[in-house]
């Protein structure tokens, strides 16, 4: 019974996401953002063509976290295969 709970609560959920523009195109997706502690987006396009720059001074941190720490979490989960 549990699966069927998950697929309903993340429908669900991506009908509200839906309301509010966005586009979810795999719940399982949404399973995996909910489980985020940090998320990295931009609107540049970099995402979508694997092609970024990092500037270390323009980097925000949330209280907690330093600009070092952040590149490293940037690199642990960075894929060499993909060129990212």
């Amino acid at each position: 019974a549990l699966p069927v709970v998950m697929q309903v609560t993340l429908a669900l959920g991506a009908g509200e996401m839906a309301k509010q523009q966005a586009i979810v195109t795999h719940l399982t997706a949404m399973q995996e953002i909910a489980s985020m502690n940090v998320l990295c987006s931009d609107k540049t396009g970099t995402l979508t063509t694997a092609k970024i720059q990092v500037f270390f001074d323009k980097i925000w941190t949330a209280p907690g976290y330093t600009k070092e720490e952040i590149m490293e979490f940037c690199a642990l989960a960075s894929n060499p295969h993909a060129t990212d």
